[in-house]
């Protein structure tokens, strides 16, 4: 097991409130913790990257580009597009997402989302390292109070039940936040826009019980999407998994 660097969790909205924890890694998980990886776009660009690549050892994948699964025979098994193409295989993998209808065809019954009791919204933007080396009021967030490049930072505000989420990527150029907390204006009558963006404004307001320096950092973000968080009940057995 590889040892990360400590990480930071602040308790009370602010950064100087802070205690270092230990974070145990994998094998192949490194002391720059998620710095080389970092967003999972990249993760899926590098993953499409090996699995089509022809001098790769196996058979490179074949990609159905604009052709949602609509249909799924777990007894088969096979697959069936949104075009009426049915892809056959040994084993099907439902990994698309809390709307998969995987989980229908598994368990033999509506498996609806449901929002969950606490952190039922994020916020999610990046902030380069540049940006806030710029600054004077925030260039603190590069370095932690050692002077060392920082890794997680997890900063809660108890009061208000919020969560501020902070880790480096791209060999800590980037920084990556998530801004956790419940929202009860959300509706669910509509499928929810993972790409939806909210004003910079909004964010501000939602964390302005945190402290100013942590505002002062979050205000240099320039493209804030907005996530909600669902979730399926756990699962008791799998009635046709077989």
């Amino acid at each position: 097991m590889q040892c990360s660097k400590p990480s930071l969790l602040a308790i009370g909205g602010r950064h100087t409130d802070q205690g270092y924890m230990t974070i145990f890694c994998g094998f192949l998980v490194r002391a720059s913790w998620l710095s080389p990886i970092g967003q999972p776009v990249y993760i899926f660009i590098l993953l499409v990257c090996c699995f089509m690549a022809p001098a790769l050892p196996g058979h490179p994948v074949t990609i159905h580009l604009g052709s949602s699964v609509v249909g799924y025979r777990p007894d088969t098994p096979y697959i069936i597009l949104s075009d009426g193409a049915v892809i056959r295989g040994d084993i099907v993998v439902g990994a698309d997402g809390i709307h998969t209808l995987a989980a229908e065809a598994v368990f033999g019954r509506k498996v609806h989302p449901q929002p969950p009791a606490h952190y039922k919204c994020c916020y999610r933007f990046l902030i380069p390292a540049s940006t806030l080396e710029s600054d004077p009021k925030t260039k603190f967030w590069n370095v932690d109070s050692d002077g060392e490049k920082t890794s997680l930072r997890i900063i809660t505000h108890n009061a208000t039940n919020k969560r501020l989420v902070s880790y480096p990527c791209r060999e800590h150029s980037i920084h990556s936040f998530v801004g956790l907390f419940y929202d009860n204006s959300m509706k669910l009558a509509c499928r929810e826009d993972y790409l939806a963006t909210v004003d910079k404004s909004m964010i501000l307001e939602r964390f302005a019980d945190f402290h100013p320096s942590l505002l002062e950092v979050i205000s240099e973000a320039a493209d804030i999407k907005r996530w909600p968080l669902l979730y399926r009940a756990p699962v008791l057995h799998g009635e046709r998994a077989g």
